[in-house]
């Protein structure tokens, strides 16, 4: 009896092992399936050779800062079907610099003519489909039809393109949310030319999470009529009320939004309404009262962070540090969509000049679309990121110049009645840079300590200290016009 138990057991056993490895290997090819159908389709075109580089097909519009060079480079190439001919490859610029590439198609041998008339063809239409790429130190880089039913795809060795067409490709634009933000005031080229002092580099400012006390959490209790009383821990119950409201498709007074407290936010919980979202929803589905609250590893992973924003600079200045002109890029990460990054990408071009008088100035703005959670408000907004990048500037030119950081700031501040126009058109107002910084280095015995600490720094060799002082100029409006006002509503009994 004992010895038929066990056989039985055994055979169950191996029935079970059995079912779950056709299963398994059901699921494997199913998982293969979609993943061929995800290669294959134009939307999610294919990673090549282990890459993780993002690429894309987008939509272009020719327009005066978008333009075409009509100078085809054909380029020998092989089809991932084996055969081999011409390529024809059509550089796409913005603003006369190098943003992408079109590929005019597969050619069996070179036809300039059938290329031109192609090219006619493209200038004729409103819209057509680039490509685009964040290209860093591969050898090769890939391009596809620029028709969207075409899944053909080539590549062509990167030290052949660059023979025929010499760019930057480690482009930071690759793909962007808005069209580049640019402001120029006076002409930086030239007097970045005719500067005494130039310096090149780039600066980078990571992202943040916020860490808020309390995490996400929302609680929905269903009411008569449809309606819903929805306790969230929201920065914005208007538009959490709004967002709800649209999901359900009803009426926004149909939605009644408290705020029992926040339990921190500093612009976390802004424009997330996920946990509200997803409790609203399932308690129109079940009419019961639904809670969520994210644990802190989902809170993370899900939410989006400060932006991360990458700066790359050119400066001219001359020897007493005073700034003559300076190109400035700055590009943010701004996730899978757009958020708030239009609004905090301007405040941060906004203050890119933080407490200093620039004459001569060009910055470019790139809003980049990644794959990853997109990054949202942050206390700050973007004014901090954009003071750090010329912050930066300062503490390189002083580093060249051999001079104490302050020196360099204080001979490039806002002046009283002269140099007080900042790069948007505003006049500064009621400036007391000068005073306050002067006043702060004597109240903090700065010189002394800065001293001393120079003085420890030659005779230690690994533990270092240092000392700053820094200005901040920081807007109080908002870039979204209708936001500069405010409202209140008395009643009287």
């Amino acid at each position: 009896m004992k010895l038929r138990s066990l056989t039985f057991i055994f055979l169950f056993i191996s029935f079970v092992t059995f079912i779950l490895g056709v299963w398994q290997l059901y699921r494997l090819n199913w998982k293969n399936d979609l993943i061929e159908n995800i290669n294959n389709s134009v939307n999610s075109p294919k990673i090549f050779d282990g890459d993780e580089e993002y690429e894309e097909l987008i939509t272009i519009s020719l327009n005066n800062d978008f333009d075409l060079i009509d100078n085809p480079i054909f380029l020998e190439s092989k089809t991932q079907q084996g055969k081999v001919g011409y390529h024809a490859v059509l550089p796409l610029t913005y603003n006369n610099n190098f943003y992408s590439v079109i590929n005019l198609g597969w050619l069996s041998d070179k036809n300039p003519e059938y290329v031109s008339n192609l090219i006619k063809e493209i200038r004729k239409q409103d819209t057509f489909y680039a490509y685009t790429r964040h290209l860093t130190s591969e050898k090769q880089i890939f391009v596809p039809e620029n028709q969207p039913n075409d899944n053909i795809w080539f590549s062509i060795l990167k030290s052949d393109f660059e023979k025929y067409y010499k760019s930057n490709f480690n482009s930071i634009y690759y793909f962007v949310l808005f069209d580049p933000r640019i402001i120029k005031k006076g002409n930086a080229s030239q007097k970045i030319n005719n500067s005494k002092n130039k310096l090149k580099g780039n600066f980078t400012t990571g992202s943040q999470e916020h860490f808020y006390l309390e995490g996400q959490v929302a609680l929905v209790i269903p009411k008569e009529d449809n309606n819903f009383l929805i306790y969230s821990s929201t920065q914005h119950p208007s538009e959490t009320q709004q967002i709800l409201a649209k999901m359900l498709n009803q009426k926004s007074n149909s939605i009644d939004v408290l705020v029992r407290r926040i339990g921190g936010g500093f612009g976390g919980k802004e424009t997330n309404f996920i946990t509200s979202a997803i409790c609203c929803l399932l308690s129109y589905k079940t009419r019961k009262p639904i809670k969520l609250r994210l644990d802190r590893d989902d809170d993370i992973i899900i939410t989006g962070k400060r932006h991360d924003f990458f700066s790359n600079f050119e400066v001219g200045f001359d020897d007493k540090g005073r700034i003559n002109g300076l190109k400035l890029k700055l590009a943010s990460r701004c996730g899978m969509s757009p958020d708030l990054s239009l609004a905090i990408n301007e405040r941060a071009l906004l203050h890119i000049d933080n407490a200093y008088f620039l004459k001569d100035l060009e910055v470019k703005n790139y809003l980049c679309k990644t794959n990853t959670a997109s990054s949202t408000a942050f206390r700050g907004f973007g004014g901090n990121q954009g003071m750090m990048a010329i912050e930066n500037i300062i503490d390189n030119i002083s580093r060249f110049l051999k001079k104490d950081p302050a020196e360099i700031r204080k001979i490039n501040f806002y002046g009283q009645n002269e140099r007080n126009t900042t790069h948007y058109g505003m006049k500064i107002k009621d400036n007391v840079i000068n005073e306050l910084f002067e006043s702060l280095k004597t109240k903090s015995n700065y010189k002394r300590r800065l001293l001393k600490i120079r003085q420890f720094n030659q005779i230690n060799r690994f533990k270092k200290k240092g000392i700053s002082i820094t200005p901040v100029k920081f807007g109080i409006s908002f870039t979204t016009i209708h936001l500069n006002q405010a409202g209140a509503l008395v009643h009287i009994y």
